[in-house]
């Protein structure tokens, strides 16, 4: 195991067992899961990294899952091009690196914004069914749901995971609007 760390950010990465039967050079099955996806830009660089990672990972061959909510601001959400699904069904689409993107819709966008508290519908269901699919999983903003959720079905799949825990200040734990003049 080894621990990466500054005043801010805490990374533990765990290496992860070779599945049965793969070769040094396979490519990966690997997980990623955040509160907010790389589309998601008002909550700031946790977006950025996940579809930075995500799509270098794809493009270098290994076989990536991003798992994600639909939060998208304070006042949007982030819509499925399937004009029948229902409101708080999941979706799934592939980006043009060949990231597998799947959303769940949040019970409340206010929450997830305002409080930071995402309630993503069909996330335990679908890594209840799949969690044992993956190599490894990199679990983005840990301490939300979505965070915790993955981290409990990997647990009991047995899989690896990578988790970034943000140590947050007394001060940021709540969003703020940003002033007038920004």
């Amino acid at each position: 195991m080894t621990i990466l760390s500054s005043a801010d950010h805490q990374i533990v990465i765990v290496q992860a067992s070779t599945h049965a039967g793969a070769q040094e050079n396979q490519p990966l099955r690997i997980l990623h899961v955040t509160p907010y996806s790389p589309e998601a830009w008002a909550y700031g660089g946790i977006p950025r990294l996940a579809g930075t990672l995500t799509s270098g990972l794809a493009r270098r061959g290994h076989h990536v899952t991003l798992c994600t909510t639909d939060a998208g601001d304070a006042s949007t959400r982030l819509s499925s091009k399937d004009p029948g699904r229902r409101r708080l069904q999941p979706w799934s689409f592939a980006t043009p690196d060949g990231v597998d993107v799947r959303v769940f819709p949040n019970l409340s966008n206010r929450l997830a914004y305002r409080l930071q508290l995402f309630l993503p519908f069909g996330l335990d269901d679908y890594l209840r069914q799949h969690a044992a699919n993956f190599d490894v999983a990199h679990l983005h903003a840990c301490r939300n749901a979505p965070g915790v959720i993955a981290a409990r079905r990997l647990g009991r799949a047995g899989a690896e995971s990578v988790r970034e825990n943000c140590r947050e200040r007394p001060a940021d734990r709540t969003r703020r609007d940003p002033p007038d003049w920004v």
